[in-house]
């Protein structure tokens, strides 16, 4: 987790655990930092997270009851953005939330893996509603790939889709120590942003997701051009290609990171 937990530790340090368990996650290692909007006086604990999902970062509230008495026994209440308060079923996460325990750090990684399961779930739903027929198929060539996701965007559809690439062989010797070690520091996602054209055609614009380390080495890599007659799920496999062509030649040049 990349953030400030320091409120945590100073203020509630039983939840410190729990948010520090979050770290360890590849979906919610993203910065988390104390929430200056919601009101918390005293013995409340909110805080920030941004979760990547769909190409863009969501940001989800987690609000902690006081850690003292019966109340410190409860799971946080997690706050979705205004208007997708709906698109989780709630009820489907009793189990879940019934897991909860204080002394259990993973506790709170379970309930928001669920949560970000169903999450992912109701956008894949909806972008099914999507008025055009082409953007509809691309959405069901890759609906069965593992760890897509897809989002509703004012103008079409994105799309984030994990690549079958090991960037972990391509850190230096000099640079293990900064680069990190689970695998949520070197995944890498394709993420595109796809338009409606005429005659049902589509245009998309291809971008990398990728973590601090390797965003300013690689971040700019020239991916395929899109063509006219491309489809999202062929599109793939030529920047999986691009990647292993190119990334050698790249870092050779790229200046490393200093610890």
């Amino acid at each position: 987790v990349h953030g400030d937990l320091s409120h945590a530790m100073e203020h509630e340090p039983l939840f410190f655990p729990h948010l520090r368990a979050l770290a360890r996650h590849p979906i919610f290692r993203s910065s988390l930092q104390p929430d200056a909007l919601l009101p918390r006086s005293p013995p409340a604990l909110a805080y920030v997270l941004s979760v990547p999902h769909g190409g863009v970062h969501v940001n989800w509230i987690l609000f902690f009851a006081a850690a003292h008495g019966s109340a410190a026994q409860s799971a946080p209440d997690v706050i979705l953005p205004e208007g997708e308060e709906h698109s989780v079923p709630w009820a489907s996460l009793a189990a879940a939330v019934s897991a909860w325990r204080l002394d259990d750090p993973s506790s709170l990684l379970g309930i928001l893996q669920e949560i970000h399961t169903v999450y992912t779930a109701a956008h894949s739903a909806h972008v099914q509603t999507v008025a055009s027929q082409r953007l509809r198929f691309e959405v069901a060539t890759v609906s069965e790939l593992v760890g897509v996701e897809t989002r509703l965007c004012e103008d079409g559809v994105r799309f984030s889709i994990p690549l079958d690439f090991r960037l972990e062989e391509y850190v230096p010797p000099c640079d293990a120590g900064i680069a990190g070690t689970d695998a949520g520091a070197h995944s890498v996602r394709l993420v595109l942003h796809c338009t409606a054209g005429p005659s049902d055609s589509i245009t998309c614009k291809p971008s990398l997701l990728l973590s601090e380390y390797w965003r300013p080495q690689i971040g700019s890599l020239l991916l395929p051009a899109w063509s006219d007659d491309a489809c999202v799920a062929n599109y793939v496999p030529l920047v999986e290609a691009r990647l292993r062509e190119s990334l050698p030649a790249v870092l050779a040049s790229a200046p490393l990171r200093e610890a």
